[in-house]
């Protein structure tokens, strides 16, 4: 995530569930909301609803990767959260890599020219 910051603490998710604009889909929903800086900052959550630790991280591990193949064709200045669902624990890489396309598209977060 070369362009791309962290997300770290829990007020910065809260701000943006209750603030940002989020789009949904079957696999993932997307909390979108413009931060005034030149990078985006990232975080992922996924729910101890979702299974053990080993299964909640490769859902992270399937984002995280995803994103960052999406990355540098995305705009900059945006904190943006990306939420699990529960079709994500049967998800492979493509059906991820497809959802997180549709919804930064359906967001408008790509660049002129990209895709």
């Amino acid at each position: 995530m070369r362009f791309t910051l962290k997300i770290k603490k829990s007020a910065d998710f809260n701000r943006l569930y209750k603030k940002g604009r989020y789009f949904a889909d079957d696999v993932i929903v997307l909390y979108i909301l413009p931060n005034n800086d030149k990078s985006n900052r990232i975080g992922f959550s996924v729910s101890k609803k979702m299974g053990k630790s080993v299964k909640r991280n490769r859902i992270k591990r399937l984002m995280r990767e995803t994103y960052r193949y999406l990355e540098p064709d995305l705009k900059t200045g945006y904190d943006i959260v990306v939420a699990a669902r529960k079709l994500s624990q049967e998800a492979d890489y493509y059906m991820m890599l497809n959802s997180m396309r549709r919804l930064l598209k359906r967001a408008g977060m790509f660049r002129e020219g990209s895709l």
